[in-house]
């Protein structure tokens, strides 16, 4: 049955036509109309009094102005797969705050009637025919928007992908082929189309709607879960390789929704499991920027106001802290905050009643078990004992070696930096639940995701509060309680200062950003704010790092560019000989050709899955069988070897996990092991490039190149009955490098 309905979906469609739906107001009832071309002189300016409307009240929506971040007025946005489902839903989000959207479809029919309902919301979205899985039918939709949108593209969103669920070992090579070519390949070949588009536009982003599956295993989906784990991979990749173009790329992967994918796919029981379970939405590491060309009102429901709720922030009178207690206070919440010093409490508290926030303050150290009782105390009292959202902002740092720090040091970070917050959360509990939808946000770091150079208890108190906000995520899920954890990479703040005024710091940490700049922040702010909208309502227990690209960034294409201008061209030329023996094609993303994509996922990814299969019969009658994948660090963080070599390993390493799972009743257990470079002769030409060796050495911790047996002796110890218990893992064999996010020694 499931193959029937994959059959009937890969059906070619009609002669390709296009549709616009546009109209002139909100209530207009105009027919879409028939184009068999686009003129950009075909869709008039609206006024702001007929463009985009979405019901809009007075206290209860964000009413713009025109240097809002809070709006998508005057953007352009390609939506995939738009007609149905997430797609749908996207597609009136995007439109309803404010942007033109183009999106797509097999169906002709299906189309036309989707056009004529967005018409009579007054939505401007215009629609191609389109079957994305097919390489021609891309290219000929990417003209045609670049023609609808004058040759400037603000969004892509990559929404289309199918699913064929069975056995891996059931899967034939035309079921592979389809899903390699409409979830993965169609994305990849999207995003080199439209790359030209997104950067003349000079603020552009990229969201590929991925999957939870790309994460972790889940029955039957081995293909699909590849896909998805090649997807988040080319997000990291691109993020690095396109962030000098001001490009951001992101990743949404949901758990289990409700559209007709799912209800088609899936049986009853499972069904109603899936209702009845509180799982994860994970997000890629979120370059955060946010465009302020707007005029728009917004309402949706009430979903993006904070209109009638109420928040404690801690720590709210500088830094991002400051910036959240606006933030949340200009989305129309009632905010208590506070801070140590009460002068610059009562200063803070005339600038908000100056600009007409609803602001409360309280002098409290949160470091203070009893400091902590009383100010929830004064919250309580001040909410009637309710309250929506807790941001445990509250932080502080002390930065020495390891060997220094005293009991007094580690004392005093435990309890400003963890215990604060895990205190304040206890106490909050019963005033969020009694609110009937609590919001909970830990002011995490990125040094507790990978490395910094802010001390290692300081990295240990982000990192157990990334932890907990998994932890209550679940624990709290049936109180109806959210929480997450954001994470900053280097932001200009009162605490980074005496950093940044250092301007060789300063330099080497705008070196180490994708974005090439130091974050602002209300660049934090927003991803604050938006977690505690009602839109955020399924994103809880995630980690999500809003840090220019700074924690996916390995060793960018643009890192190394500047470290030997002349390397890529060498390298280039070095591995057109290489690639004969399958290994890696170095090139631009945007200079890769179908028969490259085709090549190497053939060679790097479909062979190990076909001799996975083939080996399976021998594997289980072994009673005890091991499968270990060599990967690379390339298919967790971006490194300069090519966007479609990453995705193939990032793909390697979701198969592991997959496998680990389906094939763990028939003893067989499934790891990937990811290397950094290897002194082999294949990294030999890159190694003899003096520049190039700097650059690597300097970002691995232990400063040099690992040998082949310190790769065979992990695959050999992999193998053994000792490690009997290890299975569906990735690990790294790498030096540090792909924990190493940013330190700086000054010399003396």
């Amino acid at each position: 049955m499931v193959l029937d309905m994959a059959s009937h979906m890969y059906t070619s469609p009609p002669q390709r036509l296009h549709f616009l739906a546009s109209s002139s107001s909100p209530s207009s009832s105009l027919k879409p109309h028939l184009y068999l071309s686009f003129k950009r002189k075909t869709l008039q300016p609206q006024s702001s009094t007929s463009s985009v409307l979405v019901r809009c009240a007075s206290r209860s929506s964000i009413v713009t102005t025109p240097n809002n971040r809070w709006s998508l007025h005057g953007m352009s946005a390609l939506v995939t797969g738009g007609t149905r489902g997430i797609g749908r839903a996207i597609v009136e989000e995007l439109a309803g705050l404010g942007a033109e959207i183009h999106t797509c479809a097999r169906n002709e029919a299906e189309l036309e009637k989707c056009l004529r309902d967005l018409n009579r919301s007054g939505f401007r979205v215009t629609g191609s025919v389109c079957d994305v899985s097919d390489r021609t039918q891309r290219e000929n939709m990417m003209k045609t928007v670049s023609s609808v949108f004058d040759g400037k593209l603000h969004i892509l969103v990559n929404n289309v992908g199918t699913n064929i669920r069975k056995p891996m070992v059931e899967f034939t090579a035309g079921e592979f082929s389809t899903l390699i070519s409409t979830n993965l390949e169609s994305v990849f070949h999207l995003c080199q189309l439209a790359y030209p588009l997104l950067r003349a536009s000079e603020a552009a982003s990229v969201v590929s709607i991925s999957s939870v599956s790309g994460f972790v295993s889940l029955k039957n989906m081995s293909v699909q879960s590849a896909t998805k784990g090649a997807i988040n991979q080319l997000t990291r990749s691109l993020a690095c390789e396109w962030a000098k173009d001001k490009i951001r790329i992101n990743a949404v992967a949901p758990w289990y929704i409700k559209t007709s994918m799912v209800e088609q796919g899936t049986e009853q029981k499972e069904r109603s499991n899936f209702v009845s379970c509180c799982h994860l939405l994970t997000s890629s590491c979120l370059t955060i920027s946010v465009s302020r060309d707007a005029v728009t009102y917004i309402t949706m429901d009430n979903r993006w106001s904070l209109q009638g709720m109420t928040a404690l922030v801690t720590g709210g009178t500088k830094g991002i802290g400051e910036a959240v207690v606006e933030e949340l206070a200009m989305l129309g919440a009632r905010v208590h905050t506070c801070a140590r010093d009460e002068t610059q409490l009562q200063e803070r508290l005339l600038e908000w009643q100056e600009k007409g926030f609803q602001v409360t303050t309280s002098v409290c150290d949160v470091s203070s078990r009893d400091q902590r009782e009383k100010l929830m105390e004064t919250v309580s009292s001040l909410f009637q004992g309710n309250l929506n959202i807790l941001v445990n902002n509250a932080g502080t740092c002390i930065t020495k070696p390891t060997t220094e720090y005293t009991a007094e040091d580690f004392s005093f970070l435990m309890a400003t930096n963890l215990e604060s917050a895990f205190h304040l959360s206890q106490l909050a509990h019963p005033l969020l639940k009694a609110s009937g939808s609590g919001s909970i946000v830990f002011m995490s770091s990125a040094a507790g995701v990978v490395h910094l150079s802010g001390g290692s208890i300081y990295g240990a108190t982000k990192g157990a509060m990334n932890q907990l906000a998994r932890d209550l995520a679940c624990e709290w899920a049936s109180d109806t309680i959210r929480a997450n954890s954001v994470c900053p990479w280097i932001i200009t703040t009162p605490l980074t200062n005496n950093y940044l005024n250092d301007e060789v710091f300063k330099k080497e940490a705008e070196r180490r950003t994708s974005v090439g700049r130091i974050g602002e922040a209300n660049e934090v702010s927003s991803l604050v704010a938006f977690l505690c909208l009602p839109a955020a309502s399924y994103i809880t227990g995630q980690t999500i790092c809003v840090d220019g690209g700074g924690t996916v960034n390995g060793l960018s294409w643009l890192y190394m560019y500047n470290l030997a201008k002349d390397l890529v061209t060498r390298i280039l030329k070095m591995m057109k000989s290489v690639n004969n023996a399958g290994a890696i094609l170095t090139k631009p993303t945007t200079e890769y050709v179908a028969d490259d994509f085709s090549f190497l996922i053939s060679t790097n990814l479909e062979s190990a899955y076909h001799l996975s299969q083939l080996s399976h019969p021998f594997l289980k009658a072994s009673g005890s069988g091991n499968i270990v994948f060599i990967s690379s660090m390339a298919g967790l963080v971006s490194i300069d070897c090519g966007s479609i070599y990453g995705l193939t390993k990032g793909a390697l390493n979701q198969l592991a996990r997959n496998l680990a799972c389906e094939w763990a009743r028939d003893g067989i257990r499934s790891n990937a092991v990811a290397p950094n470079f290897i002194g082999t002769a294949l990294a030999q030409a890159y190694l003899d490039d003096v520049g190039y060796k700097e650059g690597l050495f300097s970002r691995t911790p232990l400063g040099r190149v690992g040998e082949p047996r310190e790769v065979a002796s992990l695959v050999a110890f992999l193998c053994l009955p000792a490690a009997s218990y290890i299975t569906g893992q990735t690990i790294c064999v790498d030096g540090g490098l792909t924990v190493h996010g940013f330190s700086y020694q000054p010399k003396a």
